[in-house]
């Protein structure tokens, strides 16, 4: 009684764990899990109509074979001995044999021809949808694809111009921090004045200065794009800038000859550019034009950017 009560409960357990693997049971909802719910591949199987007329085939085949079985009553030692018997003799499976005769040679071609005519346009109208189906979705994919070359386009982009403002961000950076005006005789006489230039460099790197020119023009006559040809080339206390240092320019301003014209004061206008360089070779510029008034010691920007640039 203990043993068949073991073998028992082994039985039911081995049933209870096939029966897990078959439809996993859910301890939240206390229900088993459906096929379609656990795999989804495998219920779409069914929904092909190749495999569907396949499986329909073979059961009719099946039931043809079953159905046409005859039970017939023979004696072993009459059968032996009785030539009628023998020649009476039937397959023991008809069914799938007297279909193929029936099929193949019988009268019945012109409808067997008709049959698979109407399985080969069920089958192409089968491809038809499949064929519209992958053109779907590969207009999908298509669509999804440009999306996503758009977005590494824009991404590579960001990344382009995140990379041009770190290099901007450490860079040398050379501008005017400051202007000094000073005159002999306290501005008694129109535009004797004299200007002296503080740089400063305000980037995180140091830097290289090369050149660095000026002109004074009347700023009736100043053109619209700066003109640097007849510009004089004037001297900095400084070779290499460090970052936060200043440095200044040697002290200038017009000469009486060109101060007056027709009589009045010439209100001028110094404009110029510094020419500076990286450590890593990079070169660089900065453009500046400010008016200078010819009665007072006041400096002011021109507006204009074709003069006032960096790059």
């Amino acid at each position: 009684m203990r043993t068949g009560w073991i073998r028992w409960t082994r039985c039911t357990r081995r049933g209870r764990l096939r029966a897990n693997e078959l439809y996993p049971y859910d301890r939240k909802k206390r229900t088993r899990i459906l096929l379609q719910q656990r795999s989804k591949r495998v219920a779409s199987v069914w929904k092909e109509p190749l495999i569907l007329i396949v499986v329909l085939v073979v059961l009719w085949l099946g039931a043809d074979a079953v159905l046409s079985l005859e039970s017939r009553c023979y004696d072993l030692a009459k059968y032996a001995t009785d030539a009628t018997l023998q020649s009476e003799c039937r397959h023991f499976l008809p069914g799938p044999l007297s279909i193929g005769v029936w099929l193949w040679l019988g009268l019945n071609r012109d409808f067997v021809i008709a049959i698979a005519a109407v399985v080969v346009a069920v089958f192409s109208i089968t491809l038809y949808g499949a064929t519209r189906a992958l053109g779907r979705v590969a207009s999908e994919q298509l669509a999804d694809m440009k999306v996503a070359i758009a977005a590494s386009q824009q991404a590579t982009d960001a990344a382009a111009r995140s990379a041009e403002i770190v290099i901007g961000l450490e860079r040398a950076w050379l501008f005017v921090d400051k202007c000094r005006l000073a005159s002999d005789d306290d501005y008694r006489t129109s535009n004797n004045w004299t200007i002296v230039l503080r740089w400063r460099n305000v980037g995180r790197a140091p830097a290289i200065v090369e050149e660095f020119i000026l002109k004074l023009c009347d700023i009736d006559e100043l053109p619209t794009v700066p003109d640097y040809s007849a510009a004089s080339l004037v001297v900095c206390n400084a070779h290499a800038v460090m970052p936060g240092q200043t440095f200044v320019t040697q002290r200038l301003g017009p000469s009486s000859a060109i101060a007056m014209k027709e009589g009045k004061p010439v209100r001028f206008v110094l404009f110029g550019k510094i020419l500076y360089r990286q450590l890593s070779g990079a070169r660089h510029a900065t453009g500046f034009a400010l008016s200078v008034s010819p009665h007072a010691p006041t400096a002011s920007v021109y507006r204009n950017d074709a003069y006032n640039y960096w790059n």
